[in-house]
């Protein structure tokens, strides 16, 4: 399983927490994992993925990172630590399958979802953003850590070096904040231009105040009851108008 953006940037938040903090729930989580591991993989897993002390060397070395962190990734989904919206479990797939509609329902219905998806997708880039930029800070909380350096008085004994097991090595540092630095700014962009082509498609509907419910649902992502309080019209009522005026949607 190749991870999404989305997922790796979910994952990546989980292990700069655990390279903060080994003892915390999360930690014990992925620090099981890599005690079941042979040793080589262990130690390319800390060294290269988690800890940033070198680069990736070969393509023999990027396929065993990328399983590991897939397995990683399932692991903390399993256990809740890692909340996958996009993830369809076999149940759902089942009861989809179960509930199949006839040719003309189903047509409609497989129409409305995708029209659905392409509505959230704005949602999904917000998310994305957020991510990043909570990644990006502490990336750059770790970058000046290091470069903090204390006033060394040579008269006294020589101060010990860190007895912490791994460091960042600073130019890997530096050039994982540069590519995060890209990523945020590439979704950024996205997602301004998504917020344009949506409020473009809103306004394109007959009913101004449904485009309002559209606008507040999809964009400034309020939950049904905002809207409603909002508006100051019934919940029902907020549904009823996004579910009859969704074919209308030009996406």
């Amino acid at each position: 399983m190749q991870l999404s953006i989305k997922q790796q940037v979910k994952l990546d938040l989980v292990i700069e927490r655990y390279t903060d903090d080994i003892a915390m729930k999360d930690g014990k989580v992925i620090e099981d994992y890599l005690n079941t591991l042979k040793c080589s993989e262990r130690e390319l897993l800390i060294t290269v993925y988690i800890y940033l002390k070198r680069t990736i060397k070969s393509q023999q070395e990027r396929n065993i990172i990328e399983k590991h962190k897939s397995k990683i990734y399932n692991l903390l989904l399993e256990k809740g630590i890692i909340k996958d919206e996009e993830q369809r479990t076999i149940g759902n797939i089942a009861s989809e399958n179960l509930k199949k509609p006839n040719t003309e329902n189903a047509v409609e219905q497989r129409a409305n979802k995708e029209k659905i998806e392409k509505l959230n997708r704005y949602k999904n880039l917000t998310e994305i953003v957020e991510a990043l930029d909570n990644r990006l800070c502490l990336l750059i909380e770790k970058k000046e850590s290091q470069s903090h350096v204390k006033a060394v008085d040579y008269s006294k004994e020589r101060t010990k070096r860190s007895t912490k097991r791994y460091e960042f090595n600073s130019i890997n540092l530096l050039s994982v904040i540069q590519k995060t630095e890209e990523q945020l700014k590439h979704y950024i962009s996205e997602l301004q231009q998504e917020r344009m082509y949506l409020l473009y498609v809103f306004d394109k509907l007959s009913c101004i105040r449904t485009s309002e419910v559209y606008r507040l649902r999809y964009i400034e992502l309020k939950t049904w009851k905002e809207i409603s309080e909002y508006l100051r019209m019934a919940i029902s009522w907020c549904r009823k108008q996004h579910n009859e005026y969704l074919e209308q949607l030009e996406l």
